[in-house]
């Protein structure tokens, strides 16, 4: 069939023991039988309706029955996306509106409709994207239409904007995103824009340009693309070093914007309505995302439980799971720690993780790097059948091994970001006049005989620009659309959210500490090698004279102080760069910072206080320092807290693990020389420890808690000083405080910064 919506290979009927059985082939693109979907192999009936993407067929056992029905779903031009004729308006049950929503017909507005998974929705749309009771949409007696979100994980959107629990008016025009769902209210129905295996990306006269750090000018990294990827393409992204090939992947997927021009998906603004349409996009980075201590399993469940909708079950869950496994051919690794998998097993987990939740756009950035011949085919025949199978794939690649194989279109770039070719690998090699795809670089990297000019001038010119490019381009394209202002989530819905992915988080990072045995027995053996040798060195202080006894008790809990500190801050120092590719691609899909830092701040804080409880527990029991046992453990604790909470920021602002171990010692040797025992303070370095310094605040909390000649004997040896216990510890949850606001200020900030560049560009365009 040459219709787009059906895969290569979409059901087979099977004749057995006299009887048909009709089985689908296409995963991830259901067949039909008189309205359901096929599931395994299912008997055949005299007068049965198949359905496959947009084609109908009749059953017949006998040439003496009736004449087949003739189809109704008009197919689409092979390889654009699915338009619907809104004059084909039906109200059905609603155990054929998710069918009719696929073959692009309309749905008949009556009464109250409620739009989710479960299964008494009246609009049921069934994806993992979308809650059990998502939306619902009101016909009111008046003839106004009104929906309103019912606080789903992922949102409804109008026009781009995020609705609240308060119902919103619709007008006719408006577009509606639920998930991967695209619905267009005409006044009367909901028109089908699914983009579910059905999507169409286009670039116009995509423009990037920046400032060159080294001469101040500008330089333009991308030229006036215009591209155009159809529903079910596998497209490779080629060129030499400095094409842009980067910088166009990151505008086409989202995370970045064009100085000029607009990316459009499926019709729709992606820049504008970015938050309504992300979820629909995955891209796979070239760096694995994968904590890679958890099994393939437990890592899939810890994404599933983030991105899933929280009323998705654990059944559910599992069948998704299972589902992506079998795509990716993992099923049989659920099991293996993911560490120990091969190279090519670890990109298939990676791929596994960020189409767990069904994206339709697909890009992937150099992930077959590194990889041997073999596996790179393997590889890149994978990405081949997500494709044929209802994804738009988009992927950049440095192997050219597979690529005239495997991939449907190539998009060649020139230095300097112009575009130079578009068409299959064997029409590349034909314009070039090479017999091997790889000679394309040598062509395009001799300026001096051929500059980029020449090759984009000449591709303009050429037949297959008209073919691929402007032959593809919708007649009526949509305008820049304006900004969209999203409102903001209600303080409960953001708490709950907030408090379920915290939880999630916490279990993820602990299963991730209980799988590295190693690093816990370090930990632990920290505590205890301070222990030793402070006991080696101070021994039992009860015999010792009263001058004496004040001052290696002053200096043993000094040293207590100091170490419980430094516990908390080199636990938790590398704790967040080192996920820093994981974070940053779990925030762009929908983690909160808050959440995120809070799991940290839990379990690192956690370990901290095991660390302080076993230090403090030994010298007490050996040396016995006098003073309130009670009150020295809560001061050491609150210490181990500012520790951790400064340590993550130091992990937040570093840009490698290197640099956070480097910057350990730059935060703990001033805790070390401003905490007035090294040398009594003054001046500038008194104020400075007053101000600044957590452990100058802990050591006046300790001091507190001496007895009374202990302290009367420490002071007039100017070894201690007046303190309160109250004082100190509420500055020191203070100093906490401050570290905590300054980690989720910069770990929010730079959340935002895309969010400000895509704004600023909009104002831009619109000004």
């Amino acid at each position: 069939m040459a219709n787009l919506r059906c895969s290569r290979k979409h059901f087979q009927i099977v004749l057995e023991r006299g009887r048909y059985f009709v089985e689908a082939l296409a995963k991830g693109n259901p067949t039909f039988l008189d309205g359901r979907e096929v599931v395994g192999r299912t008997p055949l009936a005299h007068g049965s309706l198949l359905r496959a993407g947009e084609c109908d067929f009749r059953f017949l056992l006998a040439a003496t029955a009736p004449p087949p029905v003739p189809a109704t779903f008009p197919a689409a031009p092979a390889g654009q996306p699915v338009e619907q004729d809104e004059s084909q308006t039906v109200s059905v049950s609603a155990s054929q509106v998710t069918e009719l929503l696929a073959l692009g017909r309309n749905i008949r507005l009556a009464g109250s409709m409620l739009i989710g998974r479960d299964a008494d929705a009246h609009i049921p749309l069934v994806h993992p994207q979308v809650s059990r009771r998502h939306a619902i949409i009101d016909r009111l007696a008046d003839g106004r239409v009104v929906l309103r979100d019912l606080g789903s994980a992922n949102g409804t959107f109008v026009n781009g904007a995020r609705l609240t629990t308060r119902p919103v008016p619709l007008k006719p025009g408006d577009q509606i995103n639920i998930g991967p769902y695209g619905l267009v209210f005409s006044g009367t129905e909901l028109v089908s824009k699914n983009r579910v295996s059905n999507i169409e990306l286009i670039a116009d006269e995509v423009t990037r340009v920046v400032t060159d750090r080294q001469t101040g000018k500008k330089l333009k990294l991308l030229d006036g693309i215009t591209l155009v990827f159809q529903p079910r393409e596998f497209v490779c992204l080629l060129g030499p070093s400095g094409s842009g090939k980067s910088t166009l992947m990151t505008i086409l997927s989202g995370r970045s914007a064009p100085d000029r021009g607009t990316v459009f998906v499926n019709g729709q603004d992606l820049h504008a309505n970015f938050d309504a349409l992300k979820k629909d996009l995955a891209l796979v980075p070239q760096k694995d995302v994968l904590h890679d201590s958890l099994t393939l399993g437990q890592a899939l469940r810890y994404t599933a439980r983030l991105r899933l909708p929280p009323d998705t079950s654990r059944a559910e869950a599992d069948v998704c799971i299972q589902e992506i496994l079998n795509t990716v051919s993992l099923t049989h690794r659920h099991g293996t720690v993911i560490r120990e998998l091969s190279g090519g097993q670890v990109k298939r987990a990676c791929l596994a993780n960020e189409i767990l939740c069904k994206p339709n756009l697909l890009f992937l950035d150099e992930v077959t790097s590194g990889l041997d011949e073999r596996t790179d085919s393997d590889m890149m025949d994978l990405f081949r059948q997500i494709a044929h199978d209802g994804k738009t794939v988009v992927c950049i690649t440095h192997s050219l091994a597979n690529v005239e194989r495997a991939c449907d279109l190539v998009v060649i770039l020139t230095p300097g970001g112009k575009l130079a070719f578009v068409g299959s690998p064997a029409e590349a090699k034909t314009y070039f006049g090479i017999d091997r795809l790889g000679l394309v670089y040598d062509l395009l990297e001799d300026k001096d005989v051929r500059p980029p000019e020449y090759w984009q001038e000449r591709f303009l010119d050429s037949p297959y620009y008209a073919k691929y490019v402007t032959g593809r381009l919708p007649r009526g394209r949509g305008a820049d659309a304006a900004e969209v202002v999203q409102p903001r989530v209600g303080s409960a819905e953001r708490v709950s959210l907030f408090l379920r992915q915290a939880a999630v988080l916490t279990r993820r990072y602990l299963a991730i500490w209980r799988s590295n045995k190693a690093s816990l027995a370090a930990m632990i053996g920290q505590s205890l090698i301070v222990a030793l040798l402070l006991i080696i060195v101070f021994g039992d202080l009860s015999n010792l004279k009263l001058v004496e006894k004040a001052s290696r008790t002053v200096n043993l809990l000094f040293l207590l102080a100091i170490s419980s500190f430094w516990f908390g801050c080199n636990n938790a120092a590398k704790e967040v760069v080192k996920e820093r590719v994981i974070f940053t691609r779990e925030r762009d899909f929908n983690l909160l910072s808050s959440s995120y830092f809070l799991s940290k701040l839990v379990v690192l804080c956690g370990f901290s206080f095991l660390q302080t409880f076993v230090l403090f527990g030994l010298t007490k029991t050996v040396c016995g320092p006098p003073g309130d046992g009670a009150g020295q453990i809560a001061v050491l604790l609150a210490l181990a807290a500012a520790g951790t909470t400064l340590g993550l920021l130091i992990s937040t602002l570093a840009t490698s693990e290197e640099m956070a171990i480097t910057l350990i010692p730059m935060a703990v040797i001033p805790q070390i020389i401003l905490s007035g025992t090294i040398a009594p303070l003054s001046g500038f370095g008194k104020g400075l420890a007053l101000s600044g310094i957590t452990t100058y605040w802990g050591k006046r909390g300790l001091d507190a808690l001496l007895p009374d000649d202990l302290a009367r004997t420490a002071r007039a040896a100017n070894v201690a000083e007046d303190g309160s216990l109250a004082l100190s510890l509420a500055l020191i949850a203070l100093h906490c405080f401050c570290f905590v606001a300054a980690t989720l200020i910069i770990m929010t900030l730079r959340g935002l910064r895309t969010t400000l560049k895509l704004q600023k560009v909009k104002r831009t365009a619109h000004g």
